[in-house]
């Protein structure tokens, strides 16, 4: 997490979050999108 943050400038958000599958994940990716006005993620696993 730490080191995506530190390679590129234009990432914008790198947390860690172990229930992105429960709808509270979701729904703190989809605030995110809004919050940010991003146009692309990256969920790794």
């Amino acid at each position: 997490m730490d080191f995506a943050k530190e390679i590129d400038e234009s990432i914008i958000i790198s947390k860690l979050n172990a229930f992105l599958c429960t709808e509270s994940g979701q729904n703190e990716i989809m605030e995110d999108i809004k919050e940010k006005n991003l146009n692309r993620i990256v969920a790794a696993a």
